[in-house]
């Protein structure tokens, strides 16, 4: 699995739901860095992906993010992440 910083996921992997293998984090223990487990435009198939490689590796830390805009990028609001 390649690893990748998670603000570089928001670049590669556009509108899409990211699944991420935890390698590092800030001490607020948000994702810095991670390897990328499952990537697509379908949340349940990534999720379906998260919850296998996890079942698979019950020891590592995950994280399943949305690589977009949270809100409609019209409205004149973002959130960040």
């Amino acid at each position: 699995m390649e690893e990748v910083r998670k603000l570089d996921c928001f670049e590669r992997f556009p509108d899409q739901w990211v699944c991420l293998e935890v390698v590092e984090q800030d001490e607020a223990g948000q994702t810095q860095r991670g390897r990328v487990v499952a990537h697509g435009e379908d949340e349940d198939q990534v999720l379906r992906a998260e919850r296998e490689f996890r079942h698979s590796h019950p020891s590592v830390t995950t994280n399943v993010f949305f690589a977009g805009p949270l809100v409609d990028p019209h409205a004149g609001v973002m959130a960040l992440i």
